[in-house]
């Protein structure tokens, strides 16, 4: 056998041989080719041999140090010059690549160059490969450092290139260009905005100035919700000061300034009145409510702690919170007074809405209070006072599986077009579950979704979707009017908060039959009725037409309804019907009464009716058959079920 090693050039090689003598013994001899000429080395150099085989070995593993003994004459010597010298390069090489690799990925310095000195060949084109990465890696690093400084210095007109010196920023670098730009848009467009807001109020005295950043999700949102709550508490807090002025003026004394500001309540007192308000406050009957005002944000945090749904503000009663679907008073705090409710409703609106107010009697709105979550919040008027109405909203979405909602969610939102209906009771947690679904189709599909809500409740940040959230007054004037300008924004899902009128129900169904994934809610109890509801809701020479439509686009119907877990806490129990062939028939032919059986015999294809989900989690003993039974709209077939 005979095996060749290239010590050196490519004139000047090393071959070993291993054979057999006339005996069967084994032999090792050796052949040099030195300059072009082959010499026979034999079998006297073994130790020399043995020295140049570890020395290779060595080598191999990136060992540079280990030398062969030269002699002073001979083949041998001849060799043993050949591979120090190479040995020498190879060492230099490797040294130099080093260094450089420590400097540029160590110490950041991109100014470090590999050295060619006395290296040619080979050795040559890998430095000048080395020096050219480590040129595409300065560039773009100068232009990071570059953009970030001008950011820092509050420069937010700066970008980064996506060509520098004429070469194109590409792989890694083209993302943290492109992620670097959009922040620096999104910064530029929040600065600006707090910039006019800030000299709307400070300069023009204009103090229901609000700002709006569109586009910005995540912690822009945040903090933009964070700029328009202090714009908030600035105005309640000018306005407050001339009520009082104006009431110590006219002789009132019993009034206190009160300065609400994020986080914490300043009072301040006028000095010159003091001692004749303290007179004053303690002859008032009414001292002891005219002084309890409440704070909001006290009473959110309780919501919260206690982990309710809901906080009611009534007059004459106290708190009250929802915990698991009951309505829980809170009877260590005192009742509401007028004063309270009127206080409150200044912590919360903004002037325009105070005006809406006025002249609706009602308001719709969320509610963010930092670092703790938002709210959606109804206020009316009812026998000629307020009513408040908090429902909790997380600033964290739930995954469909914290909510343990059906796997069959994460295929429905998955689907490029149709119309997916999540229907239920008010309060029955539809918001929630069409949260989940999209934070899901947020995390796996790029899409362009658009969400049209009344009021603007969980926020979506940008993952791998982009999506668009408009609220109802603010951004848009109806549903409708919404929908129809959405569809020109090239969606691939839009997402109705409630399909509550015909223009609404009739774009809805029409966007799905255009290639569109249509999500959204109704108020109804199950699929039966939620079909029905769509197609009542057109004229009666429309009606068939309107089923056939239908029958083409649906998707499924989820009907779901809160139940209580033993131990505490609500679950969602769900009626699931999916459009087959034969649900589409029967959607068709008017014959949706027999819709509920079909629903039951598809086990398999993923449905089931409320009552088999609500004996499933009984068998589960996640609720008690009492509760089962409370829920239920079938109390015969859910015993029959509960008895199988």
């Amino acid at each position: 056998m005979e095996n060749a090693k290239n010590v050196g050039t490519p004139d000047s090689r090393l071959f070993f041989r291993n054979k057999k003598d006339g005996d069967g013994q084994q032999q090792h001899d050796s052949v040099a080719m030195l300059n072009g000429e082959s010499v026979d080395l034999g079998t006297d150099n073994k130790a020399q041999l043995t020295s140049l085989l570890n020395a290779l070995k060595a080598a191999r593993e990136g060992d540079f140090s280990v030398r062969l003994p030269v002699q002073k004459d001979g083949v041998m010597g001849e060799i043993a010059g050949v591979f120090n010298d190479v040995i020498g390069l190879n060492e230099g090489m490797a040294n130099e690549i080093i260094r450089v690799s420590k400097v540029v990925g160590e110490e950041g310095q991109m100014t470090e160059r590999v050295s060619l000195g006395v290296v040619t060949g080979m050795w040559a084109s890998q430095i000048d490969s080395v020096n050219a990465l480590i040129n595409n890696l300065s560039q773009p690093t100068v232009e990071v450092g570059r953009v970030i400084t001008a950011v820092a210095e509050g420069d937010l007109t700066q970008k980064m290139r996506l060509e520098v010196e004429g070469v194109p920023v590409k792989g890694e670098f083209l993302r943290i260009a492109t992620i670097s730009n959009t922040m620096v848009d999104q910064l530029s467009a929040f600065g600006s905005e707090v910039t006019r807001v800030a000299r709307e109020i400070g300069v023009e005295g204009k103090l229901g100035a609000q700002a709006e950043v569109p586009g910005v999700a995540g912690t822009w949102r945040e903090l933009t919700d964070k700029v328009n709550m202090l714009v908030s508490n600035l105005t309640n807090q000018v306005r407050n000061i001339a009520e009082v002025t104006t009431a110590v003026a006219q002789g009132d004394l019993t009034r206190k300034i009160t300065v609400e500001a994020i986080g914490e309540v300043l009072e301040l007192k006028n000095t010159n009145h003091e001692e004749a308000t303290s007179m004053a406050h303690s002859q008032s009957p009414e001292s002891k409510s005219e002084s309890a005002y409440i704070k909001v944000e006290k009473l959110l945090k309780l919501m919260v702690d206690k982990h309710a749904s809901d906080l009611h503000l009534r007059v004459s009663s106290p708190p009250v919170l929802r915990i698991d679907g009951v309505l829980v008073p809170q009877y260590d705090l005192p009742p509401l007074t007028a004063s309270d409710i009127e206080s409150a409703f200044k912590q919360v609106v903004t002037e325009d809405q105070r005006i809406a107010f006025a002249r609706e009697r009602y308001l719709d709105l969320a509610y963010s209070v930092h670092g703790l979550a938002r709210f959606r919040l109804n206020i009316l008027q009812q026998r000629g006072t307020l009513s408040f109405a908090f429902r909790f909203i997380p600033f964290k979405i739930p995954s469909i599986d914290e909510l343990e909602l059906p796997q069959i969610c994460k295929e429905l939102v998955m689907k490029p077009r149709g119309l997916i209906l999540v229907t239920g009771t008010a309060g029955s947690g539809k918001s929630t579950t069409l949260a989940a679904m999209i934070s899901h189709l947020n995390e796996n599909e790029r899409r362009n979704v658009i969400i049209i809500e009344d009021p603007i409740e969980f926020l979506y940040p940008d993952k791998k979707c982009l999506i668009a959230q408009l609220e109802l007054g603010d951004d848009t004037k109806s549903f409708a009017a919404a929908l129809k300008h959405a569809l020109r924004h090239d969606p691939n899902a839009i997402v109705i908060g409630e399909m509550r009128d015909l223009d609404t129900i009739s774009t809805a169904i029409t966007a799905a039959e255009t290639g569109h994934l249509i999500l959204g809610t109704l108020h109804t109890i199950d699929a039966v009725q939620s079909v029905d509801r769509l197609v009542d809701m057109f004229p009666d020479g429309q009606q068939r037409q309107v089923r056939l439509q239908l029958s083409q686009v649906i998707e499924a119907v989820l009907s779901q309804r809160l139940v209580t877990r033993n131990g505490g806490g609500q679950i969602a129990a769900f009626e699931i019907m999916i459009a087959n062939s034969v649900i589409r028939r029967l959607i068709r032919e008017d014959q949706a009464f027999e819709i509920p059986a079909n629903i039951e015999m598809s086990v398999r294809e993923g449905m089931q009716t409320l009552d088999q989900a609500l004996a499933s989690l009984v068998r589960r003993n996640i609720v008690t058959t009492e509760e089962a039974m409370m829920k239920s709209s079938d109390l015969g077939r859910l015993s029959k079920l509960l008895q199988h």
